[in-house]
């Protein structure tokens, strides 16, 4: 059987994660020939390639769990002790463009009060809000102006 190249613009089944389901898709880049990204044809989404399995059909999930609240009250409870230990120290304004370190005190217009637990060098840090924990950019160079 001769294997044909596959090229930009192609079509290909890949699972959709959007979707949950196996679809038929664009292909929107290659890497050393091999299909690294594609393009939903149904929901239109662009993700990573994920291969398909040969005879199997991949169906979406009925949900009929119910939601668990055992997360959220962990949360709650670590960031309700973290903010304890901190007293009423004032939290810092988060900005893509400041600086952190470990056990700063921030106040997102979003999430609200956190507590940064751990920075990155890659210029990410791990953020404890009440309802999540979460990882913010920071310490990112601001844009430059150019003179007209």
């Amino acid at each position: 059987m001769n294997k044909t190249a596959i090229s930009s613009g192609d079509e290909v089944d890949s699972y959709c994660g959007k979707c949950k389901l196996e679809r038929v898709h664009h292909v929107v880049a290659l890497v050393d020939g091999a299909v690294a990204k594609v393009l939903c044809k149904t929901c239109g989404s662009q993700h990573r390639y994920k291969p398909t399995q040969t005879g199997t059909k991949k169906k979406a999930r009925a949900t009929t769990r119910k939601a668990s609240t055992a997360g959220p009250a962990r949360h709650a409870k670590r960031w309700e002790e973290a903010m304890a230990e901190k007293g009423d120290m004032p939290g810092k304004p988060y900005s893509a463009f400041s600086e952190f370190v470990p056990g700063d005190i921030i106040e997102h217009d979003r999430f609200g009060r956190g507590l940064v637990s751990e920075v990155s060098a890659a210029g990410k840090m791990h953020v404890l809000f009440k309802d999540a924990p979460r990882r913010l950019i920071f310490n990112r160079v601001p844009p430059q102006e150019t003179a007209a």
